[in-house]
């Protein structure tokens, strides 16, 4: 089978387009130059065209899988954001404070404390507001 045809590469992209927004380009990358190029291909109505580079998958790698693999990325990409919005945090009608629950109070308590001890924040952590709000 002749992986790098043109022909193969269509057919395969035709069948990743029935069942997903990824396709694959041949890749040119000199250290993967025996794999493909993989592409979510962007939905979002002001940039239809544009193609967001994923990672680089074996040439010989059956289209099944990767549709199967963008299923599980899918999955997993969502378990993520819904692990996100575990956290709580409610305005009090009768205090008119913020409640927060227990992981973000803790959360909130270790930069308070890094903060006030003016520790330095870890390189690649998120940039957080040291700004705390009082708990109700």
């Amino acid at each position: 089978m002749n992986y790098n045809s043109a022909e193969y590469i269509k057919q395969y992209n035709k069948t990743l387009n029935e069942h997903c927004d990824w396709e694959i380009q041949l890749s040119t990358d000199e250290e993967h130059k025996d794999s493909f190029a993989v592409f979510h291909l962007n939905t979002h109505p002001a940039e239809q065209d544009t193609a967001v580079f994923i990672g680089y998958i074996p040439i010989a790698t059956p289209v099944e899988s990767l549709i199967c693999s963008e299923a599980f990325c899918f999955n997993y990409c969502r378990l993520g954001m819904d692990i996100g919005r575990k956290t709580r945090i409610y305005l009090s009608a009768e205090t008119g404070r913020l409640v927060f629950d227990e992981q973000t109070r803790e959360l909130l308590n270790k930069l308070k404390i890094q903060a006030t001890e003016g520790s330095e924040p870890q390189k690649n952590g998120a940039s957080v507001d040291t700004r705390f709000p009082e708990e109700g």
